[in-house]
């Protein structure tokens, strides 16, 4: 005989015989030929009420085992611990809607957690959020109550404490920002952020010089309701972006921004650190020191810059225009900067390029004319991305810490999205990399 369809009775008092189906949907009536399907139950079976009765097969925590409680004992109330005499895995816990495995799995509310905590859901809502009205042992309750019961907040029930989405972007540009291993790391360090702290997280590429570029932003403003934005180079410092975020009273936090009082985010000394970076080939020998520039609109091209000059004026070197190249932060424009260097009547013996990327094309093009690195030719970059180490020599270079970077922007601007401060511009170290890939002349 073909059984009755299923029907979910979540609320319902269910007297008499009734099954729990195979998906765990109670059905009134028991038409199964397997006993392990029915039970006797003279009491109600609804939420808040003790599951009581001579028996009762009720899943119970993740281990999926029968949970056997004979007598009027209850296996449990929802929200409350697993009672005894319940001798099953999963004693001790607490009965939730998706431990008792009514129906498909349910998700587990923010109501449950109040109900199992004693606390109210907008103090949940607090403690998700992470508000510092609530008393710290009411927190730890709370999160403790969430850990045991596999909760998982849902945006809208994180905004019963205000009209926030609990989402931020990552903007950066798709057209004039090749350095996609610097932008990998920074984006990991917001999501790291981000996780930490509950919050989503989208990348939004923008064609900084596109006709569209400010519909683009207003639509991102409107379309998903940000509430707050990271921005990376060259779009940290591009007016047209920080004016249209300042209309739309989005807040925002800057990596490695050009103009720094008063920005929130994260920094590094680059001049400094491209200083002792070439001050290292000047200690190795070196004379005709060359630097292949960055993308001009980068703060960090004119920063490195610096640095090179600078430690070319401190060790009484003259600046040669002829050593200064210009390239666009990418592989090809350090093999075509290499190649313009290499034609000189007097070549230098060690390269300085503004980024690894440049670095590697530089090493590429002195392999194809011959030139041993370092025994012919010093080579260093800037950053220490992963491609640093999986060249060979491994690479001299500056290591700018791209993933933490990303993470105390973000954690910078939810200090300033929770009303815990405005926010900071947090400036991190630097430490040099000296690899293989430099060398004294010999």
């Amino acid at each position: 005989m073909a059984e009755e369809s299923p029907t979910l009775l979540i609320g319902a008092c269910v007297g008499g015989r009734f099954r729990i189906h195979p998906r765990g949907n109670v059905v009134e009536g028991c038409k199964s030929s397997n006993p392990n399907h029915c039970v006797s139950c003279d009491g109600c079976f609804t939420e808040g009420v003790k599951l009581g009765g001579t028996a009762l097969d009720v899943y119970v925590g993740l281990s999926l085992a029968y949970c056997r409680c004979p007598g009027p004992s209850p296996c449990g109330d929802i929200g409350g611990p697993v009672a005894p005499p319940c001798k099953a895995p999963g004693a001790g816990g607490i009965v939730t809607r998706s431990t008792l495995m009514l129906g498909e799995t349910m998700r587990v509310r923010l109501e449950d957690v109040a109900r199992a905590t004693g606390v109210s859901p907008k103090t949940v809502s607090r403690v998700l959020n992470e508000e510092s009205s609530v008393k710290d042992s009411t927190r730890q309750r709370v999160l403790a109550a969430m850990e045991s019961m596999n909760y998982r907040p849902s945006p809208s029930a994180r905004g019963l404490a205000g009209s926030r989405s609990f989402l931020v972007a990552m903007l950066y540009d798709n057209n004039n920002n090749p350095a996609s291993t610097y932008l990998a790391e920074i984006q990991d360090g917001v999501l790291d952020a981000c996780d930490a702290h509950r919050y989503s997280m989208m990348a939004c590429p923008l064609r900084m010089r596109g006709q569209d570029f400010i519909r683009r932003v207003d639509a991102l403003v409107a379309d998903h309701h940000i509430d707050g934005v990271i921005v990376t180079p060259p779009l940290t410092d591009y007016p047209a972006l920080l004016k249209r975020l300042y209309e739309h009273g989005v807040p925002h936090a800057s990596i490695s921004p050009l103009h720094r009082e008063g920005s929130i985010g994260v920094c590094m000394d680059e001049q400094q650190a491209a200083k002792a970076l070439v001050s290292h080939l000047v200690e190795l020998g070196h004379r005709r020191i060359a630097h292949i520039v960055g993308i001009a609109t980068h703060g960090a091209s004119r920063w490195r810059l610096a640095g090179y000059k600078d430690a070319m004026a401190a060790a009484g070197l003259p600046n040669d225009p002829a050593l200064i190249v210009q390239g666009e932060f990418n592989f090809g424009s350090g093999v075509t900067a290499a190649q313009q260097l290499f034609a000189l009547p007097e070549p230098p013996t060690a390269i300085f390029a503004a980024n690894d990327d440049m670095a590697a094309g530089v090493m590429w093009a002195a392999n194809e004319r011959g030139l041993k690195v370092p025994r012919d030719l010093s080579v260093c970059g800037f950053d220490d991305t992963p491609l640093a180490t999986q060249l060979w020599p491994p690479l001299t270079t500056v290591r700018q810490p791209s993933r933490e970077m990303g993470k105390l922007a973000a954690l910078q601007l939810m200090e300033k999205l929770r009303g815990r401060g405005e926010g900071l511009l947090v400036q991190v170290p630097y430490s040099l990399q000296l690899r293989e890939s430099t060398a004294g002349i010999p």
